[in-house]
């Protein structure tokens, strides 16, 4: 399917920081010693197209094909859709539901699947988590649904 992986990556990091750039360049940037909420997100994304710029040159010198199966791209999905998950359910759902289906959806990246160890893992994960973000760095956000 995919065959020269190493133009479609930099493509994709390139479009991806992109976008980052173009949606946080609305927020405040601020300095490197008071940053603003588009300080991160900006300067993250400026790697990131750094890193696709590299990585879409080699693939244009490297005339270097692989073949990937289509069933290899069961992990890249699953783990999108969690991380797409996590953004959407955070506000309603709160921190600990979130965290806790966000990596049980991760898990399905596996072709093994162990539920209860899966469910036993996720539980731990988004407590932990909870425990992490909310406790120890307070970062503000719900705990639980509102």
């Amino acid at each position: 399917m995919l065959q020269r992986v190493n133009l479609w990556a930099g493509s994709v990091l390139i479009l991806f920081g992109g976008a980052v750039i173009g949606i946080g360049s609305s927020l405040p940037q601020g300095t490197l010693t008071r940053m603003g909420a588009g300080f991160m997100p900006f300067w993250l994304a400026v790697i990131v197209v750094v890193f696709g710029c590299i990585i879409l040159l080699e693939g244009i010198w490297k005339d270097e094909r692989v073949s990937i199966p289509l069933h290899d791209l069961r992990p890249a999905f699953f783990v999108t859709l969690a991380i797409i998950l996590f953004a959407i359910l955070i506000e309603s759902a709160g921190f600990l539901i979130s965290a806790f289906l966000v990596s049980v959806t991760a898990t399905l990246a596996s072709p093994e699947q162990r539920w209860r160890r899966n469910l036993i893992q996720s539980g731990l994960i988004a407590l932990g988590s909870a425990l992490l973000f909310l406790g120890v760095l307070q970062i503000n956000l719900p705990l639980l649904p509102r």
